[in-house]
């Protein structure tokens, strides 16, 4: 697993933890480099942006709170690392996780 991004984040309290998504083929199965993540809150909002390394991975600190990433919810607790596995789908020459 990669080390977390250096996203500046502010949290409403003080206790924070960690979101990994690894972006895969959906058909092939391979991780995907380079995938932009995007991570919303419960409103829809933006919250986390960012890319993927080399290994298909994505690793960042987080507020604790739920979190969409891929259509998949994501709870983030305190001290913890909370994964998500995106299937991302070809959608002409690029993948898409929508």
């Amino acid at each position: 697993m990669s080390e977390p991004a250096s996203n500046p984040i502010i949290c409403a309290t003080t206790a924070i933890g960690k979101i990994n998504v690894v972006a895969v083929d959906a058909i092939k199965g391979d991780n995907v480099a380079g995938a932009t993540v995007a991570v919303y809150n419960t409103n829809g909002v933006l919250v986390l942006k960012g890319t993927t390394d080399a290994n298909g991975n994505f690793v960042t600190y987080s507020c604790t709170g739920t979190f969409k990433e891929y259509g998949e919810m994501v709870n983030v607790s305190a001290d913890q690392t909370s994964s998500v596995k995106a299937a991302l789908q070809p959608t002409s020459s690029r993948l898409s996780g929508r």
